[in-house]
């Protein structure tokens, strides 16, 4: 079955943010995923969300495989680079059907 990487974030550092998204393309590949939605800016319908905050949906063939992504060598690079150019949320969700 179907699963996402939603991934909510507020980018802080413009100038290292290309060096993200060039590991993160590569570890996604590597996966299989595919970008759905890229750093699109959320139309808020109920709540309250930060004027900058952006969403980013990735689609894995299973919820193994999006969890392999996330912990795999390929993309631990991207995780430290994130924690210097954004704040995020990240979840990995199942499709429903």
């Amino acid at each position: 079955m179907s699963a996402y990487l939603v991934c909510e974030l507020v980018i802080t550092d413009e100038a290292l943010l290309e060096e993200y998204r060039s590991i993160a393309r590569t570890a996604v590949s590597e996966f299989g995923g595919r970008y759905l939605v890229r750093n699109k800016t959320p139309e808020v319908l109920e709540g309250t969300v930060e004027e900058e905050v952006k969403i980013v949906i990735l689609g894995f063939d299973t919820l193994d495989v999006a969890r392999a992504f996330y912990h795999s060598p390929t993309y631990a690079p991207a995780i430290e680079v994130a924690k210097k150019c954004m704040s995020r949320r990240m979840y990995i969700v199942e499709d429903a059907g």
